[in-house]
């Protein structure tokens, strides 16, 4: 079976159709939230997703959100999708796969894809039209390039104080032309810290129920984060799953749908109870174990650091080409995969002690450094992609500590510069080959 094959194989496996479309269904989802009449909330990170969904409203991400209604395919699934349902839709791929043959769904997949960088690009562009610094960081680009198109579509944004101080600089031009909710994270764990964090979520709830005009109350929060604590196990077991040396997923399959669940975490695709039935199904299908398993022994593996400031599209493509295998589990590294308490009479102090904790995983750099580390252990890694972003002065400054701190790992690191889509891809591969001998001499 060619490589081309088994990726068209895994791509139009039905849970993995289900939330490729979804992910794609963004600019759709904004429309019929206008129709309902039903309250948006520009989501930049998962932390807080909970209160959002307590208020009745709807979260997104708008960097997922693009025009991908030029993709035939896209639009022709949705229509399948709505006349038979979801479980009769990868059906009917499969029924028109020996038709078409495996190179027109091939195609099809990368004009996917780079319609998604290009509409990367595009945000980009459309930050800079608008005046934000060139010496900023991606990710600030791309969330403020994705935002000014969509003003008028959001009821207001979940911004947050943490420690990066071009996150405060997004929010606070944000700010100035849309409403704002400010959900102040303290940069310590102590108990002022606590007190602190309640302070900050009596206030976010005032604001988000000013807003959608709806109540938050501690059943509705119960019931959100029962939802979320059900994801997050399901996406815990996938990231397991990776880990493991035989895998019913391409390699590159595998590193794609990670990269995809990345994104889609931020907002659960707008429909948590969707998002969490999917996540739980193809846990357990990419868990049974089959005759066609991947081997993937003799792949190193590299983790990447970090990947919610924004990375390179084509690295999983690049890394695979070099016979290697990359993770991404940022998510769990800043510990929002971690279950938060439901029990008790007192959500709001669960959920304020879950929000300090996130904020205590990068804290500082030495901090962060060590989460990384651990993950990277948990997993088996063998390397670090270090991704040197352009601007960040927050998390790029820790390469010092990663390289000292990874001789006691005993883990490779490659430094991996990014500024924009598509810079340097072919300096790119020479770093990471490089770094991939390093790890197979280790292995003799």
């Amino acid at each position: 079976m060619s490589q081309g094959t088994r990726i068209v194989n895994d791509i139009f496996r039905n849970n993995f159709l289900r939330l490729t479309v979804k992910f794609f269904s963004g600019k759709t989802q904004l429309q019929l939230a206008r129709k309902m009449h039903k309250k948006v909330i520009s989501m930049a990170l998962p932390a807080g997703i909970e209160l959002v969904l307590a208020a009745d409203a709807m979260p997104i991400f708008l960097c997922r959100v693009g025009d991908y209604s030029s993709q035939p395919f896209l639009r022709a699934a949705r229509l399948y999708q709505g006349l038979v349902g979801w479980d009769l839709l990868s059906s009917g791929v499969r029924f028109l796969r020996p038709l078409l043959g495996d190179q027109f769904f091939s195609e099809i997949i990368d004009k996917l894809l780079n319609t998604l960088y290009s509409t990367y690009e595009k945000y980009i562009a459309v930050a800079e039209s608008e005046g934000t610094p060139l010496d900023s960081c991606f990710g600030t680009r791309l969330i403020l390039g994705a935002t000014w198109p969509h003003l008028k579509q959001v009821t207001g944004t979940l911004g947050y104080g943490t420690r990066c101080n071009w996150f405060s600089k997004v929010f606070e031009e944000i700010g100035e032309k849309s409403p704002m909710i400010l959900l102040e994270i303290p940069n310590l764990d102590s108990k002022s810290a606590e007190e602190m964090m309640l302070e900050s979520l009596n206030q976010t709830i005032a604001k988000l129920e000013q807003l959608t005009g709806n109540t938050i109350t501690n059943e509705k929060l119960r019931k959100q984060t029962m939802i979320a604590n059900e994801i997050k196990e399901a996406y815990l077991k996938i990231l397991e799953i990776w880990s493991k040396e035989k895998i019913r997923l391409h390699p590159l399959t595998f590193t794609n749908l990670l990269s995809l669940l990345h994104i889609a975490f931020t907002d659960f695709l707008c429909e948590p109870k969707f998002f969490r039935q999917t996540l739980q199904q193809l846990a357990k299908d990419l868990e049974f174990v089959r005759n066609d398993m991947f081997d993937t022994a003799s792949m190193p593996k590299l983790i990447l650091v970090n990947a919610f400031g924004g990375y390179e599209p084509r690295l999983p493509d690049i890394v695979d080409s070099l016979g290697g295998r990359m993770l991404i589990a940022d998510w769990e590294v800043l510990k929002i995969l971690y279950r938060i308490e439901v029990n008790g009479s007192d959500m709001l102090k669960n959920y304020a002690k879950a929000l300090i904790s996130f904020e205590s995983a990068w804290m500082d750099n030495t901090t962060l450094v060590d989460r990384y580390i651990s993950v990277a252990t948990k997993y088996k890694v063998d390397g670090i992609l270090f991704n040197s972003i352009y601007g960040c002065k927050s998390i790029t400054p820790s390469l010092k500590l990663f390289k000292e701190r990874l001789q006691e790992a005993n883990l490779a690191l490659v430094d991996i510069g990014f500024q924009n889509v598509g810079d340097n891809n072919e300096q790119l591969k020479t770093r990471i080959g490089a770094v991939l001998e390093i790890i197979h001499e280790r292995k003799g």
